[in-house]
């Protein structure tokens, strides 16, 4: 039986029929009347000219709150999707599956009316799959060099940035929006400065009008392509000439703050960031780090269809909907990253942690490889490290072999090098863990010889 993949952001749906390979595409825009809906790039190109009857946030806002439409099957967001989704499906044989890949700030709310979308339009829903997830499973084993990677992509409101633990499996640490840098704020932006450069250049407004507005944001898709050195725009009867190098410079304003927090987790933290295909396309020629890598949304595809038969066979026996929060690990990636792990552990075995000025020991001389003996953090002053677990205890340094592994015991806090803490998590040599309770940080070090 043949798989659709609908991977849904509030930006565009993107449909595959795995066994071909066809793919189609449509932005998230809406243009409702009393007589007519219509979607995509149609309706983006009537967005200005007829903001009233314009919609494309319903993705982002899927709910059954009523909202105001003119069209007689528009109550609420949700029935904007299904018209949309419906009309996607309609030329796709219902006997085959659905996988559905969503964004990481999907609430359990948002998945439930997307399923039930789905089934309206007679397919069956196979599995929900996080995108994020997918894209890095997708990786090669000489992409990833660390346990911790972030992955990167951009909504209609948003940029997204995922942590991703890849341990025994791959699964989200935690994930950050950073607001105000998205697709629509990125044409407003664009938008204005092209309008700028038409009121000094040629004492023209664009805006002025609705039909030369229209005309400006029709022409900014082939602009952000970025496919040319220099690109010439027109409204009206004006003309002006777009250089690639300033268009780059608007784009690295508008995606500022986002730029400079990616390019901190690679120069500072050292961590491994992957970006999506539509951001890699937008972020070309900033000043960003060249050590980002992107990953095209066929490696996406190509994951996939490994995966198909186990969710199949698990669907087969329990007849529902699967919601995969996390995914085995590539074998070969996993061999991969404890060969490096492996390789930093004989040069840097962690043996104390440093509090207030104090190196504590993991493991006392008596018993050096302490390899059964878990030790338990706690929030009294009096006695931070123990080997009993008490009232107070938010925490455990579990060994693993040569190292220690951390695990949450408790609702308090945890974060390591600045990042929240989920889940147990390897420890390496200069981490710097954070617990809400515990006075000082505690510094994960090396004592090579005691005084």
């Amino acid at each position: 039986m043949n798989s659709i993949v609908i991977a849904l952001n509030d930006y565009q749906l993107t449909l595959t029929e795995l066994a071909s390979g066809h793919s189609v595409s449509e932005l998230s825009h809406a243009i409702a009347t009393e007589k007519n809906i219509e979607f995509g790039v149609s309706a983006f190109e009537q967005s200005k000219a007829t903001p009233e009857h314009h919609f494309c946030n319903y993705w982002q806002h899927i709910g059954l709150d009523p909202i105001n439409c003119p069209h007689p099957e528009v109550r609420h967001f949700a029935d904007i999707a299904y018209l949309q989704l419906k009309h996607l499906l309609n030329p796709l044989n219902p006997d085959d599956n659905v996988i559905l890949l969503v964004p990481s700030h999907f609430s359990q709310q948002q998945l439930a009316l997307v399923i039930g979308i789905v089934q309206s339009c007679q397919f069956t829903v196979l599995a929900v799959l996080n995108s994020t997830l997918l894209a890095l499973n997708s990786l090669e084993p000489h992409q990833i060099n660390n346990h911790q990677s972030y992955y990167a992509d951009i909504t209609l409101t948003h940029c997204s940035l995922d942590c991703v633990t890849l341990d025994a499996h791959i699964s989200i640490n935690h994930s950050q929006q950073f607001s105000d840098c998205g697709i629509n704020q990125l044409y407003r932006d664009i938008a204005r400065w092209l309008n700028q450069r038409f009121i000094e250049e040629c004492r023209f407004d664009a805006f002025y009008q609705a039909d030369t507005e229209q005309a400006l944001y029709n022409q900014l898709p082939v602009l952000l392509k970025k496919q040319s050195t220099q690109y010439r725009i027109n409204a009206g009867d004006k003309m002006i000439t777009v250089k690639l190098a300033d268009l780059n410079h608007q784009i690295e304003q508008c995606f500022s703050p986002f730029i400079k927090h990616l390019n901190n987790l690679i120069n500072h933290d050292h961590q491994t960031v992957f970006i999506s295909q539509r951001l890699t396309q937008l972020l070309a020629g900033l000043s960003i780090s060249t050590l980002i890598t992107p990953i095209t949304e066929q490696s996406h595809l190509n994951g996939l269809n490994s995966l198909i038969s186990d969710f199949s066979t698990q669907a087969s026996s329990d007849q529902q909907v699967q919601l995969i929060n996390q995914l085995p690990l590539n074998q070969a990636i996993s061999n991969s990253l404890n060969n490096q792990l492996q390789s930093k552990q004989q040069k840097k075995i962690i043996t104390h942690v440093l509090y207030c000025g104090h190196a504590l020991p993991l493991f006392s001389k008596q018993d050096p490889l302490q390899t059964n003996k878990p030790l338990y953090i706690h929030t009294d002053k009096q006695q931070l490290l123990g080997y009993n677990q008490k009232k107070s205890t938010v925490a455990c340094l579990s060994p693993t072999g040569n190292n220690w592994r951390l695990i949450p015991l408790s609702q308090q806090p945890i974060s390591i090098n600045q990042h929240v803490v989920m889940d147990s998590q390897c420890l390496s040599v200069g981490d710097v863990i954070h617990i809400r309770g515990v006075a000082e940080p505690l510094i994960v070090i090396q004592v090579e010889q005691e005084l």
